[in-house]
This record gives C-alpha cells, sequence and structure tokens, in this order.
C-alpha cells in the first residue's frame, strides 16, 4: 500500500538496531533501555505521521521475542505484561502504544 512506503526504511533500520543490540549479549535491563532508545524509536518517529502496518507490528513482536533471552517461545505476543510480571523496572516500548 502507499502508507507502507515511509515504513520500510525504518523497518529494516529498527530490525539491523535489534540484532546489533542482541550481538551485545546484554542483561534484560540494558537490553530494554538499548531496545528503547535506539531502536523503537525509529519506528517511532514515523508512528506519529502514520499508523504501523500489521506487518511491522508483527516485526515488531519478533524482534521482542529475539531481544528476550529464554528456551524458544517462552515469551508470549504481549511480551511487556511478562516483563511487569518479572519484577522488571521497565519495559520496552512498543510502536502500537506510540503511534497516532
Amino acid at each position: 500500500e502507499a502508507g507502507d512506503k515511509s515504513w520500510h526504511h525504518c523497518a529494516a533500520k529498527f530490525e539491523s538496531r535489534c540484532r546489533y543490540i542482541k550481538g551485545l549479549n546484554l542483561g534484560m535491563w540494558m537490553t530494554m533501555v538499548l531496545y528503547n532508545t535506539l531502536a523503537v524509536s525509529v519506528l517511532q518517529f514515523v508512528a506519529q505521521l502514520s499508523a504501523p502496518p500489521r506487518w511491522v507490528l508483527q516485526l515488531e513482536t519478533r524482534m521482542l521475542k529475539l531481544l528476550a533471552r529464554g528456551p524458544y517461545g517462552w515469551l508470549p505476543n504481549d511480551a511487556n505484561f511478562v516483563l511487569d510480571a518479572l519484577g522488571l523496572p521497565g519495559h520496552m516500548r512498543t510502536v502500537w502504544c506510540m503511534s497516532l
């Protein structure tokens, strides 16, 4: 769709930054800090003007699962509720919460 064009470059940059953060092998707290600072902010910039398409939200879910250490499939799609339940003092921001 026409509205998706603005998302392609940002989505690639977002994925690249998430993979970079994953490669640092940090703990969950520092991973959340870097994710909120370096990665999701890229998507949120575009989300101010255009609602994210479904494929961007799916990419975001995949990247959240990539960044959360643990066995495959341990983290449900709504990761922030699980992270809050674990007692972490923060959460990973999501683009759908910050979009129009």
